[in-house]
């Protein structure tokens, strides 16, 4: 069993709807602390991407609040990688992928541990989680939890 890292901070803040009033330098606007600087970092050698975004489609809403967590990261200068357009047969483009990012963060709903307990080979989920856990190292993936009901690690069964 691999260990997983939590999100990184911008992503939890990103996550819990802070969205609108995280400013550039990760610190809240009305917060009243002093702004933070946030250098976003130089890539590593090898690698074409800060991170690839794995994410399900059918959780209501899920695909919308990824998308505005990625075009918040590349507004602040990371590169980033996500399936934007339901692109099919992307097999090789995902083994690609993974390889030249630097971090795979996972968007774990209930629906994205199901279909990876479920084995569907056929599955973009499954096949982006088994192949980042296959060949990238647990220090290079990250979870970021979207339901409360898949907040326990512990609960998750199969992954």
């Amino acid at each position: 069993s691999k260990e997983v890292q939590t999100a990184p901070e911008f992503l939890q803040a990103l996550d819990q709807q802070q969205t609108s009033h995280v400013s550039t330098t990760g610190a809240s606007e009305d917060d009243g602390e002093e702004p933070k600087v946030l250098v976003v970092p130089p890539l590593p050698p090898q690698m074409k991407y800060h991170a690839f975004l794995s994410h399900d489609w059918e959780t209501p809403g899920n695909h919308e609040r990824v998308s505005k967590i990625n075009a918040q990261l590349r507004a602040l200068g990371f590169k980033m990688w996500v399936d934007e357009d339901r692109m099919q047969d992307i097999d090789k483009k995902m083994t690609d992928v993974i390889e030249k990012s630097a971090v795979v963060v996972v968007f774990v709903t209930k629906c994205y541990v199901d279909k990876i307990n479920c084995g569907e080979t056929e599955d973009d989920c499954w096949k982006e989680f088994n192949l980042a856990t296959r060949i990238r190292p647990a220090s290079c993936m990250s979870v970021a939890v979207m339901e409360s009901e898949v907040q326990d690690l512990k609960q998750w069964r199969g992954v």
